[in-house]
């Protein structure tokens, strides 16, 4: 494919070579992430290999000219800007710096006034000393300086001093950035006596992505990219995107993101592939704002309605609806792994590595003579008519003799069983695969091996999928039922669970006041997380204002801390209601402690906590 921007590089060769002064400037516009730093760069490369001297400057964030002069002292002076020379080099700067004065108005205060005409500027000598240098001024629109009295500063130098100048620029974002007409009619005429001319960059794909490709730190994975260089244009031609820079992050996230589970799986083709194309994807679409994270959770079930829900103008109201459409060869009701597992990864940056090799192990891709007979049932086109009865005898024989250990496990094989049932290849009845089903989470929950989670973060998108397989026959009544009788069971163990877990927590409050406090707040990264659990309904208040009453001024400022951070989001006010009865049988046990005590500074103190901890989150949650 002929490189896009060619005509640029031509004219900027006859630019930069052009003996006389050019007496204008050349703007490199595009959006965001088009990569015109890049292009501009590696131009730059190519014409310092030939002799030719630059200086380079980024405006993003830069609030005065001083600056901009302090960078380019730098790249002047290395020297006198390092480290080691730094006190000389701030005497030498002070005394080259002493004529530099900017008088814009001509009434020698040194004033920067917004004109429509350029003004005339005096730069400081050691910026007079640059007549061999071609500028580069970048993210124009990003830059904390008026903006006429910036393109003013940088006409000094195409102007006055006959410097070849390229200003590097998303015009459409400047131009957003100048609030009302007059304020653009004035940047339009400065931009026509500076500009002379002007190029929109056009991303150069293959170039670009190969050029981030060399980048890659992980041989497996380079190879990879390389390889599959075609689908990752595709991909990214679909997305819409149209910001190289978030390509590039998305490449180098999932090296991180393989790099976290490896086990041998990068050398399957046909799986890393799959996995490539699902997080290049999801990546795209968080990047660019379209959908979140945790929209990740919902991806399967909406990608078995079809193409999301479409109203009266065929145009989709589902976000993720969107997403399908928009990548119409990709199969997002085969996630490979956990929509949990790929939800941890985008929203918190690490994964479950057993989770995800689980998975992976018991895809499509990997299944061998050691895969489960159930996971060999799950896909029936896959498997020939004599696999068939075998597997079938052999999860039956399984499923009857309750040796099924996992919950998800037993789910699976429901719904497989009711599916065959439903196609007359199983001859059990739909109410008997259900019994069948219910007694082996009896026998599961006996054993010890129902698994209860405090947070319920992702709890109930459990009943979509597991390993990466997506239940089998989720929305049948018989499936319902014992998703019912699951969640059923699991809430008796966690009443019977959530009293002692309150005692340790107060238990933790003297011996672990920091686990205390994680495991109370948003983002504590506690192992047992009660954020959205009413975990104080199971408080004795006469132990805990004991504990509290005893407890030192750091444990009692953690407690403020947990309490200040869990009664404040309104969100869960309606979670937190079955604490009201703790917090105020709490309240007025302190109270009464204050009145039957005869130390003064203890009362005062408690007082204060009340006024600040308790009285504040009794008003929260009973408001």
């Amino acid at each position: 494919m002929e490189n896009p921007n060619k005509h640029i590089n031509e004219f900027l060769d006859y630019y930069y070579k052009y003996d006389g002064e050019p007496g204008y400037a050349v703007l490199i516009n595009g959006k965001w992430g088009t990569g015109k730093t890049w292009f501009v760069a590696k131009d730059k490369k190519t014409h310092e290999e030939e002799g030719k001297k630059f200086l380079y400057v980024s405006l993003y964030g830069l609030t005065s000219f001083e600056q901009i002069e302090d960078e380019i002292f730098k790249q002047l002076h290395p020297l006198l800007s390092s480290k080691s020379m730094a006190v000389t080099g701030k005497v030498l700067k002070g005394l080259l710096k002493t004529t530099l004065k900017i008088d814009i108005d001509g009434d020698n205060k040194g004033g920067l006034t917004v004109g429509s005409s350029i003004p005339d500027i005096d730069l400081p000598d050691y910026l007079r000393d640059t007549e061999s240098y071609i500028l580069i001024f970048d993210d124009l629109e990003r830059a904390s300086i008026d903006l006429v009295s910036l393109l003013g500063y940088i006409n000094y130098f195409v102007e006055h001093q006959g410097h070849k100048v390229v200003i590097i620029a998303n015009e459409e974002e400047l131009l957003h950035k100048l609030s009302g007409n007059d304020t653009q009619s004035v940047y339009r005429r400065i931009k026509e006596k500076l500009i002379g001319k002007s190029f929109t960059i056009q991303a150069e794909l293959k170039v670009a992505i190969k050029h981030f490709i060399s980048g890659i730190e992980n041989r497996s994975v380079k190879e990879l990219y390389e390889r599959e260089l075609d689908e990752i244009v595709v991909l990214y031609d679909d997305s819409q995107a149209g910001n190289l820079r978030s390509l590039n992050h998305s490449l180098h996230d999932f090296e991180r993101f393989v790099c976290l589970f490896d086990d041998g799986y990068i050398d399957n083709r046909e799986l890393m592939l799959h996995l490539l194309k699902i997080f290049l994807c999801l990546s795209f679409e968080i990047r660019s704002g379209n959908i979140s994270a945790s929209d990740i959770l919902d991806l399967v079930n909406e990608s078995y309605k079809g193409y999301g829900r479409l109203d009266d103008k065929g145009k989709d109201l589902s976000p993720l609806g969107k997403m399908i459409h928009k990548y119409k060869g990709i199969a997002f009701y085969d996630l490979l792994i956990e929509d949990r597992d790929w939800y941890i990864f985008f929203d918190k940056g690490t994964c479950d590595v057993e989770s995800i090799r689980l998975a992976l192990s018991n895809s499509k891709y990997l299944r061998s003579e050691n895969t489960a007979e159930w996971v060999k049932l799950w896909d029936l086109l896959s498997i020939s008519s004599s696999e068939f009865e075998q597997s079938l005898q052999s999860v039956v024989e399984d499923f009857y003799s309750q040796s099924y250990k996992d919950e998800n496990i037993v789910r699976h094989v429901a719904g497989i069983l009711l599916k065959l049932s439903s196609l007359d290849l199983f001859e059990q009845s739909r109410e008997f695969i259900l019994s069948m089903a219910c007694q082996c989470i009896d026998k599961i929950k006996h054993e010890g091996g129902l698994i209860v989670r405090l947070n319920s973060i992702g709890e109930f998108r459990e009943n979509e999928s597991y390993l990466g397989l997506g239940f089998v026959e989720k929305d049948s009544v018989e499936f319902k039922s014992l998703t019912d009788y699951i969640n059923k069971c699991k809430k008796d163990l966690l009443a019977d669970l959530l009293p002692v877990k309150a005692s340790e927590l107060i238990e933790d409050m003297y011996k672990d006041p920091d686990k205390f406090y994680k495991s109370l707040v948003v983002g504590g990264s506690s192992d047992d997380t009660y954020v959205d659990v009413p975990i104080f309904a199971y408080v004795e208040p006469n132990y805990f204002v004991e504990e509290f009453i005893e407890a030192d001024g750091k444990v009692k400022n953690m407690v403020r801390g947990a309490f200040d951070s869990r009664y404040r989001n309104t969100t869960r006010s309606d979670i937190l209601k079955s604490e009201l009865p703790f917090l105020q049988k709490s309240a007025e046990l302190i109270e009464e402690y204050i009145v039957s005590s005869e130390c003064k500074f203890v009362n005062y103190q408690l007082q204060k906590y009340l006024e600040i901890i308790f009285y504040p989150a009794i008003s929260f949650v009973d408001g």
